[in-house]
């Protein structure tokens, strides 16, 4: 059962921290770059903090940022092949298959978990 704590949405990003089986989880899809990412919390975070610099930065690079931040982590980008950091790819498609249950995920992403392209 996803349990969501904190989210945020704007034309260019959706950020979602939500909890599942007292592990937690970041999940943000970037709609400018169309990167998917998915990561584990080692450590809780405050996404307001990432979120806040996002909105008043526009150079600030909010994936990037959060790529850094985890060691557990799945990430793919149109046109490459996932990249799986410690974070496999069928479990990674599990927790967004069931976070789409959740939350209304966007659409792009939802049609990639269907035809099984992550």
């Amino acid at each position: 059962m996803i349990d969501l704590k904190n989210s945020f949405k704007d034309k260019k990003c959706f950020l979602v921290r939500f909890k599942k089986n007292n592990s937690f989880f970041i999940f943000l899809y970037d709609a400018e770059q169309d990167t998917i990412f998915l990561a584990q919390e080692e450590k809780e975070i405050d996404l307001s903090i990432f979120w806040d610099r996002h909105l008043k930065d526009k150079e600030y690079c909010l994936p990037c940022e959060l790529m850094l931040y985890f060691d557990k982590k799945f990430i793919m980008v149109v046109d490459y092949p996932p990249l799986e950091i410690n974070f496999p790819l069928k479990e990674a498609q599990k927790i967004l298959m069931e976070l789409n249950k959740t939350i209304e995920i966007p659409e792009i992403v939802k049609n990639r978990l269907l035809k099984n392209e992550l």
